[in-house]
């Protein structure tokens, strides 16, 4: 038979920084909030690449696609602060005075930021490039960070609305933030929608209480409409397949449902038992590390740092209590 292989895995030492964090998308950086403090540290060593000093405790932290500028939204304040890893005097405060901010994220180019205002007033569009400032205002977004996806090649962005006790998407032109296209859909409360990887279809669902997915053209025409059951709690998450031609969707009778883009019906459907049978499985255990806060890794790698691991290899596993995580 083939040799036994121990499997292993490593852990970094803790870390103080236990605020919002985000990977640059290369995976390169590491970008952490302490309080007002963001600190990017380098992903192999942990070592401190770049600290900046926010107004306040961040909620947020994104990349931008290139992975050279850093948001950070302080919603409490009404204020996003963007700062420059490749040159660290550079910065960048927009705020958004008595409007307020509930959400904050990156445009596709990575050189605009879309800050949604309190009560979902309007979604301000920021350029940080050469023209500076507000360029955009996108009226009566119906949710502030749900409902708002760009396509795949960053050309167009779909905002859900709400008017009248009907939703409505609103396709916007980003080259020029200006509105292309507006058409009702077919949902009691939409509750989020997704571009398809291939830019061809916009899947649209209803809030939980419907089960309710609804697939519709950039141009407002719809494609198909699919609805696993009646009378319970519905959809609770969808995805893409990479090419376009299938979506997953999630729903509270704890299944997935592949779902075919040209005939919009279910070709496969997997359940999420409360056990799960499976042999040969490294299994570890969190350990409980109250107060306990070490020292970052001053160079080399991480593996020096696993004796000190909040981790421990679970050798009995009859003894684990059942703990089941759905998502």
């Amino acid at each position: 038979g083939r040799p036994s292989v121990r499997k292993m895995m490593e852990f970094s030492n803790a870390l103080r920084e236990g605020g919002p964090f985000a990977w640059s998308p290369d995976g390169s950086l590491l970008a952490a909030c302490d309080s007002s403090r963001l600190v990017v540290r380098d992903t192999k060593s942990l070592m401190v690449v770049a600290v900046f000093s926010n107004a306040d405790a961040a909620s947020k932290v994104e990349w931008s696609c290139d992975g050279r500028f850093v948001l950070c939204a302080m919603f409490k304040r009404g204020v996003v602060q963007v700062w420059d890893v490749e040159d660290t005097a550079w910065a960048c405060r927009i705020a958004e005075g008595p409007a307020g901010l509930s959400f904050s994220k990156w445009a596709p180019d990575g050189r605009h930021v879309l800050n949604t205002a309190e009560f979902n007033i309007r979604i301000s569009v920021w350029s940080i490039g050469n023209t500076s400032g507000v360029v955009a205002s996108l009226k009566g977004p119906k949710h502030a960070d749900k409902g708002i996806d760009f396509s795949s090649d960053g050309r167009f962005l779909a905002v859900a609305e709400r008017e009248g006790g009907k939703d409505y998407v609103q396709v916007y032109r980003c080259s020029t933030w200006a509105a292309v296209r507006r058409f009702a859909v077919d949902t009691k409360d939409l509750a989020d929608l997704k571009w398809s990887p291939d830019d061809r279809t916009i899947g649209i669902w209803d809030s939980c209480v419907e089960y309710v997915f609804v697939a519709y053209s950039p141009e407002g025409r719809r494609l198909g409409r699919y609805q696993a059951y009646e009378g319970a709690l519905g959809i609770k998450t969808v995805q893409w397949a990479p090419s376009g031609q299938f979506v997953a969707i999630g729903s509270f009778d704890q299944k997935a449902r592949v779902v075919n883009h040209l005939t919009w019906r279910p070709i496969e459907e997997h359940s999420h038992p409360q056990t799960v049978a499976c042999g040969g499985v490294v299994m570890y255990r969190e350990k409980d590390l109250s107060g306990a806060v070490s020292q970052p890794i001053a160079g080399g790698h991480a593996s020096q740092a696993v004796a000190n691991s909040a981790y421990q290899l679970v050798t009995n596993e009859d003894s684990l209590p059942l703990a089941v995580a759905r998502t």
